[in-house]
């Protein structure tokens, strides 16, 4: 499926369906988007509903029953709430988180408490919500890292522990119980990217950086 945007976020659902979020960073415009494509149409550019946001979309995450909806990381510095229903998208926010004093670079959706998401940004900063209720709630906001948060993600193992990665190079495993960072493990360059190799374990993380490697941390 082309979309000729650069494409920086996909999450497939439980149904098939895949929601992609991307950016257009051509000229003078910066705006961006979100679709969700049937793999089965998948070359069929009138298949799939497409809508424009007025910034770029650079991360997404899927929650709630049935995936039915999902939050998007935007690069205006806002976390925006949008729901599914069928393969149609409301094309406006349910919510708009607006916390947040630069770009949105990384989301993650708890599998153990919906309704929960973190976001990861360029103000250094994680941010804790709870979207379950109409006024949405931040839930904490996590200060540790010295530059941007590259990514962040929930542990499906241990519903109370996220892990996130900075521009810092430092990776930082959190514990939502007490609000506090439990670990950092520091690297010689910025940490870009990072996962946990097991769902059912908390032990190991991958990291990927600037220095080209995939290391696995115990």
């Amino acid at each position: 499926q082309i979309f000729h945007s650069p494409v920086d976020g996909v999450a497939c659902r439980n149904d098939g369906l895949v929601v992609v979020c991307f950016s257009n960073v051509f000229g003078n415009s910066w705006d961006g988007g979100f679709a969700v494509v049937d793999p089965g149409n998948f070359g069929k550019s009138h298949e799939f509903q497409r809508v424009q946001t007025p910034s770029g979309c650079v991360d997404i995450a899927l929650f709630g029953p049935d995936h039915a909806a999902f939050a998007v990381a935007c690069d205006d510095g806002n976390v925006a709430i949008y729901n599914i229903n069928g393969i149609a998208m409301d094309e406006t926010p349910s919510k708009l988180l607006v916390d947040h004093e630069n770009a949105v670079l990384a989301i993650s959706a708890s599998s153990a408490n919906t309704g929960h998401i973190l976001s990861g940004s360029m103000d250094h900063s994680v941010i804790h919500y709870n979207v379950n209720d109409s006024s949405s709630v931040l839930v904490h906001e996590y200060k540790g890292h010295h530059s941007a948060v590259w990514d962040v993600e929930y542990c499906s193992a241990s519903p109370s522990s996220f892990a996130s990665a900075g521009q810092d190079g430092t990776v930082k495993v959190w514990d939502q119980r007490d609000k506090k960072c439990a670990t950092t493990i520091q690297r010689a360059s910025p940490s870009f990217c990072l996962a946990w190799t097991d769902p059912s374990s908390a032990t190991t993380l991958a990291v990927g950086g600037e220095d080209g490697e995939i290391a696995l941390y115990d």
